[in-house]
């Protein structure tokens, strides 16, 4: 056939014979004389630029010369690969998607051993740290594990006005009484439970005789007339004696906020008061692999409905009412998330939509819908997920929350590798046979999808050589997703493609409705008339062939290093910083609850305490002394509340007088009578109590507070401090510092570091797999520089847009690296396969491949578009992030890469010529063939 009629494939020269590639020989140098045989609409493969082809580096360098050989000979090794491939599944398209099948659900299979965790000490606290160990001892010894239960309350000013002259403390008689009614309301909560009455009493932690609870009134001995007056208040609030009506000492900076001062340091007012209690946490893994005290769970929910029920008593009219329950946090978190659980759908569908309307040729009217094939693509990368769950849970990888965030990963990715391979088939000469045309297009589009997954895949692999847990375990599933998919594609979906262009050969569309007349010459089957490509033709008329113009160039490569600049500006500023409160959906009474507390309470913040392991001699007279010391400067210490440090030493020893030989005698006397608050924090060497057998003790502790601290690098600052004090004491190889929250302070004081090692691995692992499977060292350094400044501008205007590092951000900065290697690759490789001199290279890259790339990453933009608008902390990031990755992954890839490809860009590869005997034999078999 004449070359007039056919379409040049701008990629690779196919010879369907010997004796045609003898014509299309002639018909090239014919072309070459007269360029004006070629439509102006159509830029052929071969050099038909009047500049001469850019030459390879100069001299006789070895070494680059080594670089092309071994370029040309990889590029030719794969694409002859794919093609052979693609084949065998143009062959048996029936038989691929089958094995494929099968293959998956046997990967699937592993997921019945599937293990969810979500407690969070497993997953973000970095399995070396210090803090887990200490937790280890902490549990085995002491009750730990605590369920706070919180009421902060205000005066509410209107009743003020009307009961108490205006006066709006809380330190006043009738505000007094009303926390006691409330406070009889909470206490007297109940629950029946599988057959079974709890009492708070039976819940709660013991402290002494009592239930743990930390409360204004037990300072007044829950007795009216000892708050009768101002006065009287004002008095107990201010004594030297403040303990409680269990007997321990009391901080009353813990239970009030907001304090006012007279010019003497007294107490005369607060603006706020709180009721604190505590129940014993003893979860139980469940079912769905959630840890669960389902006893405590069903009374907390009746507290809580409680205080809801109370909120318009008339006997609690002057007291404003804020609350928080243990279970708060994951009944609003949850909530949140299973209100955006639609809107995530919504982002898919759109998705969906978006990929079915770009991948259709519309011009052809209803043949060319893609319905089918955008379902089959789909279901492949579906199919990715399912058997990247079985598989790594098969193996032992840890089931985590987070693995709900991969499958928008691998849609990321595999819409966009299915817009390449769509695109390579749609520039394949539609007269070959339709086994021959599923060839030619793997042969192409089969390296490129190569290169990408294989980064992504390795990227991954090296980012999962992290410490926490949580992260280590998502690299490992998307890794394993991501490999899955890149062989679903190339075979599955390929296969799926193929059976589309049977279906169209046969002019039967994916829509049924659609009339199936016989065609007209230049028209549809619905009677529209041809149009070109309308993204491509606007790429390639309005994007790339201006980009020739160096002025442009030079244009986009200052407004590129402007972009870079406030990155950069960005990238130093951006803080590691966590704070609950930005988990907390809008609208929750958590953010009340927070409000108010944020406001009032700012004295004292996380308790921390001094554990003594074994070994301590408590009788030796030089241990007292340092038990004094170590208790002086744990109130000393910065970042410490001084009055909340309560040591039982420090008490004993001011109470009691004692010898060596009486020391357990006198203990045992003094934790019986006034030292009975102090029974939890001396534990002795047998189950023994001490007034049947003078144990030995086994351990002990010092108990306190830090000062109330906003910012997370304060937190850890606090928590070093106290151990540096501890390390440096008599006491360094017998005792730690440990507090309930250093779980979190360990993540905090990591996150930073984990960013930047598992960033910079991922960096490394890309650029490794780039020069590889690029060969070509100077076209490897610039999709290298494309993506590095991605992953940099990401960061630096994550800042710009008020995010910080944490948890969330640190997850999704990896899945921003792992997309915006697409971006880039993609087009670097295919410039390496275009031939011209480097302006026509870069057009036809960005006309060919970067119509692909937009559009993958176009899917991906509108999906996350729809997140804008949810309530909950981890999709509003989830949005941020990704829209900075698209759009300035976009922006590198199709703008800043090919300008400095066009003008620093190698030589290209050679073409890929295939082997004829093995073209002849497949031609032969295709009857349809001419």
């Amino acid at each position: 056939p004449s070359l007039r009629s056919l379409q040049i494939d701008s990629r690779f020269i196919v010879i369907w014979s010997r004796n045609a590639a003898k014509a299309i020989y002639r018909d090239i140098q014919k072309l070459k004389k007269n360029p004006s045989l070629v439509s102006k609409h159509h830029i052929p493969s071969y050099q038909m630029s009047d500049k001469p082809q850019t030459e390879p580096m100069s001299g006789n360098n070895v070494f680059r010369k080594t670089y092309q050989s071994a370029g040309n000979a990889l590029s030719s090794f794969l694409g002859k690969i794919y093609f052979k491939f693609g084949l065998i599944i143009g062959g048996a398209p029936m038989i691929t998607i089958l094995v494929s099948l099968i293959c998956v659900i046997a990967l699937g299979m592993g997921i019945l051993n599937l293990d969810e965790e979500t407690r969070s000490d497993k997953l973000w606290v970095p399995t070396d740290s210090q803090a887990q160990d200490d937790k280890l001892f902490v549990d085995d010894h002491y009750q730990s594990n605590l369920r706070l239960q919180d009421v902060a309350m205000t005066v509410n000013r209107k009743e003020a006005d009307l009961a108490l002259g205006g006066q709006t403390g809380v330190l006043q008689p009738e505000v007094l009484d009303q926390l006691l009614i409330l406070h009889n309301h909470l206490a007297a909560v109940n629950v029946t439970f599988e057959g079974e009455t709890l009492e708070y009493s039976d819940l709660c932690v013991q402290r002494g005789e009592s239930c743990m609870t930390i409360n204004l009134l037990e300072l007044f001995h829950y007795n009216a007339s000892r708050w009768a007056s101002v006065e009287l208040i004002r008095a107990v609030v201010n004594g030297n004696d403040t303990r409680t009506v269990s007997g321990n000492m009391m901080d009353v900076k813990l239970v009030l906020g907001g304090i006012l001062y007279d010019a003497s340091g007294n107490i005369l007012d607060a603006n706020a008061i709180q009721m604190l209690y505590f129940l014993n946490n003893n979860e139980v893994k469940q079912s769905d692999g959630s840890y669960l005290d389902t006893r405590a769970e069903a009374w907390e929910e009746v507290w809580l409905n409680k205080l809801e029920s109370l909120e318009d008593d008339p006997a609690l009219r002057l007291l404003d009412r804020v609350w928080l329950s243990f279970r708060s946090f994951s009944d609003e978190f949850g909530g949140a998330i299973t209100a955006d659980i639609a809107m995530l759908q919504v982002a898919i569908l759109c998705n969906l939509i978006y990929a079915t309307v770009m991948l259709s040729r519309w011009s052809r009217g209803c043949l060319g819908f893609r319905g089918m094939v955008v379902v089959g693509g789909i279901i492949s990368v579906g199919m990715s997920v399912f058997a990247a769950y079985g598989f790594c849970s098969a193996i032992g990888i840890m089931f985590t929350p987070l693995m709900g965030v991969m499958p928008f990963l691998l849609l990321g990715i595999g819409v966009d590798d299915m817009f390449v391979l769509v695109n390579s088939l749609d520039e394949v000469d539609e007269t070959l046979p339709i086994k021959q045309r599923l060839a030619v297009a793997l042969s192409h589009a089969g390296p490129s999808i190569t290169l990408t997954s294989l980064t992504d895949f390795f990227a991954f692999i090296i980012g999962s050589n992290t410490s926490l847990p949580a992260l280590s375990a998502f690299c490992i599933y998307c890794s394993f997703g991501i490999l899955f998919d890149f062989v679903l594609q190339i075979s599955f979906f390929a296969a799926v493609l193929c059976l589309d262009m049977r279906v169209k050969a046969s002019r039967r569309p994916d829509c049924a409705w659609c009339c199936t007349k016989e065609p007209v010459k230049g028209v549809t089957c619905c009677g529209c008339k041809k149009e070109e490509d309308i993204l491509k033709h606007f790429i390639r008329d309005r994007v790339a062939t201006p980009l020739r113009d160096w002025r442009l160039k030079v244009g986009v490569l200052g407004i590129f290093a402007l972009i870079t600049t406030f990155g950069i500006l960005g990238c130093v500023q951006i803080q590691v910083e966590a704070d609950v409160n930005d988990f907390i959906p809008a609208g929750s009474y958590l953010v009340d609850f927070f409000d108010v507390v944020d406001e009032n309470f700012v004295d004292v913040g996380a308790s921390c305490e001094i554990y003594f392991l074994e070994g301590v001699d408590y009788t030796d007279p030089a241990v007292w002394g340092n038990l004094e010391i170590i208790y002086s400067a744990f109130k000393q210490t910065e970042f410490i509340a001084e009055d909340t440090v309560d040591s039982w030493f420090h008490e004993f020893y001011a109470q009691r007088t004692f010898t060596p030989a009486t020391f357990y005698r006198e203990l045992e006397l003094f934790l019986e009578s006034s030292g009975s608050v102090y029974k939890s924090s001396v534990i002795f060497a047998n189950t023994s109590t001490p007034e049947t057998q003078q144990s030995q003790i086994l351990t002990s502790r010092i108990l306190g507070n830090h000062l109330k601290l906003s910012k997370s690098h304060d937190q850890v600052k606090g928590m070093d401090a106290l151990r540096a004090m501890v390390a440096a004491s008599a006491f360094k190889d017998q005792a730690f510092a440990y507090g309930d929250q250093y779980l979190q302070y360990e993540q905090y004081k990591e996150i930073e570091n984990e960013a930047v090692q598992n960033l910079g691995l991922c960096l490394a692992a890309v650029s490794v797999v780039v020069i590889l499977l690029v060969v070509n060292p100077i076209a490897s350094v610039l999709v290298i520089i494309s993506v590095g400044l991605v992953v940099m501008d990401v960061v630096g205007y994550m800042h710009h847009w008020g995010l910080s590092i944490d948890s969330v951000t640190v997850i999704m900065l990896v899945l921003a690296l792992g997309l915006s290697v697409d971006y880039s690759a993609h087009l670097g490789h295919s410039f390496m396969h275009l031939h011209g001199n480097n302006d026509d290279r870069m057009v036809l890259a960005m006309s060919g491949m970067g119509v692909a790339v937009f559009n993958g990453a176009m899917s991906t933009f509108i999906a996350v578009s729809v997140l804008a608008g949810s309530q909950s902390y981890v999709f509003i990031t989830f949005f941020k992030q990704l829209f900075l990755c698209t759009t300035l992954g976009v922006a590198h890839g199709l703008l800043l890469l090919p300008v400095l490809l066009s003008l620093v860009g190698p030589a290209p590869y050679d073409e890929i010529v295939l082997d004829l005997a093995e073209v002849d034999e497949n031609v032969k078999e295709s009857p349809d063939f001419t």
